[in-house]
């Protein structure tokens, strides 16, 4: 059986971290959102660079039909900070903490326990 996305996201369990009628994927702050763009879909399956939240993004199965939605903000980092604060703490879901499905952290001492540790897919 071939290596490929679906069978690598259901080995690994990341269907786990969706959460049912969710709207938001990600969220997260770019100088670029073109290079944001470019750095999730260069991004190799399990590993970290150009962008560790891009290869959860390429397992989804309506990957081109998802919105991009920005905004730009003076004081990014707090705002990224205090909306996914916000989504940990409404969204109902059994980690801790609660993101939505490609945000890996809040910050250092909030990470989503998964178990994808490098390339995978090349």
């Amino acid at each position: 059986m071939p290596v490929t996305v679906k069978s690598i996201a259901a080995q690994f369990g990341l269907g786990e971290y969706w959460h049912a009628n969710e709207k938001i994927v990600y969220v997260g702050k770019a100088k670029s959102l073109r290079r944001r763009l470019y750095q999730y879909y260069g991004t190799p399956l399990g590993s970290s660079r150009p962008h560790a939240g891009g290869y959860w993004i390429q397992t989804l199965k309506d990957l081109n039909k998802l919105n991009v939605c920005w905004f730009e903000h003076k004081q990014a980092v707090q705002l990224e900070r205090d909306i996914l604060n916000y989504f940990s703490q409404t969204v109902a879901c059994d980690r801790n903490p609660c993101l939505p499905y490609a945000n890996l952290q809040i910050d250092p001492q909030h990470r989503k326990i998964y178990n994808v540790r490098r390339p995978i897919i090349p």
